[in-house]
């Protein structure tokens, strides 16, 4: 009994492939890298606040004992950043001023040990100047032709008002009328004898 060609060649290409996929998974495993994922300020961030904390995550497990980062301001080395949670690294409490900064990073991956290195920066912008108050006087306007109504103060409820008092004119004096006073009247006088009354006497004398 022959044995067909095509019955021995199949498990060799199956174990060459299988071979091919372990040296593949063992190459991604020795080049597994702790790389920057995100940053907080981001890289050439221009910020108007300054942060108060900086933290970094990083694409793998970080080793704790080999991961960290420096921020620096120019020369000076303002704080040391370092490992809080399995990928990421923060620095707090910052009280930061204008400025360029720079940060320098140094991961480790918890994987295989392997070392990843980068640096990023930001920058703090000053803050807007306050305008000053002119030391100059405010110009005085000139008075014009017309008075200026003086403001009417309305009385409260506190205020006594005190009534000015009211100038009434006196009415005009009118006499009153003087009644005539009666002229005195000539005492009565006795009628006077009448002619007939003398001579009665007299005719009667004669006849006796």
């Amino acid at each position: 009994m022959s044995t067909k060609p095509s019955s021995i060649v199949r498990p060799s290409l199956i174990g060459a492939l299988l071979a091919i996929v372990a040296l593949g998974l063992a190459a991604g495993t020795a080049l597994a890298h702790a790389e920057l994922d995100t940053a907080d300020p981001a890289d050439g961030a221009v910020l108007d606040t300054p942060p108060t904390t900086i933290r970094l995550t990083f694409t793998e497990r970080l080793d704790a004992s080999k991961s960290s980062f420096r921020l620096l301001l120019g020369d000076d080395n303002l704080g040391v950043g370092e490992v809080a949670g399995p990928r990421a690294m923060t620095l707090d409490g910052l009280t930061l001023g204008p400025g360029k900064y720079l940060i320098k990073w140094t991961s480790a991956s918890a994987d295989d040990g392997d070392i990843e290195r980068g640096q990023l920066t930001f920058k703090v912008e000053e803050p807007p100047a306050s305008v000053e108050p002119s030391d100059s006087p405010a110009p005085t306007p000139e008075p014009s032709g017309e008075p200026t109504p003086s403001p009417t103060v309305s009385p409260t409820e506190n205020d006594v008002i005190t009534p000015e008092p009211s100038v009434t004119e006196a009415p005009p004096v009118t006499p009153s009328p003087v009644p005539p006073t009666p002229a005195p009247s000539a005492a009565p006088t006795e009628p006077a004898a009448s002619t007939s009354d003398v001579l009665l006497p007299i005719v009667v004398g004669l006849l006796l």
